[in-house]
């Protein structure tokens, strides 16, 4: 699967990869009651915090974005793999008696 380059920025190095195959995200209470989200694969786990000043457009902004982005990723691939089922043919066989046999 390819994307045009103009429309995708060039991926700086990760500090964790997740395998997006395996993924898995929830709300959870930390210890001292704060509420983050869990972002967990089959190998890493990211903790997603917001701070201890409760809900402010400093939290709320950041996590439309991100979902924003995951929203638009997805809806790509699976335009991609509509694509992709669409163009592939499956090809078959002439019967024995069709093949002047």
């Amino acid at each position: 699967m390819s994307f045009r380059v103009a429309t995708v920025r060039k991926a700086p190095r990760g500090d964790v990869y997740l395998d997006a195959r395996t993924l898995w995200a929830w709300r959870a209470v930390e210890d001292d009651g704060s509420v983050v989200v869990v972002v967990k694969d089959d190998d890493s786990t990211v903790i997603l915090e917001f701070g201890h000043q409760g809900p402010s457009d400093s939290v709320i902004k950041p996590l439309e974005r991100l979902s924003a982005e995951l929203t638009a990723h997805a809806a790509t691939l699976r335009e991609a793999l509509t694509r992709e089922e669409a163009e592939s043919v499956d090809v078959i066989a002439p019967a024995e008696n069709e093949q002047g046999s």
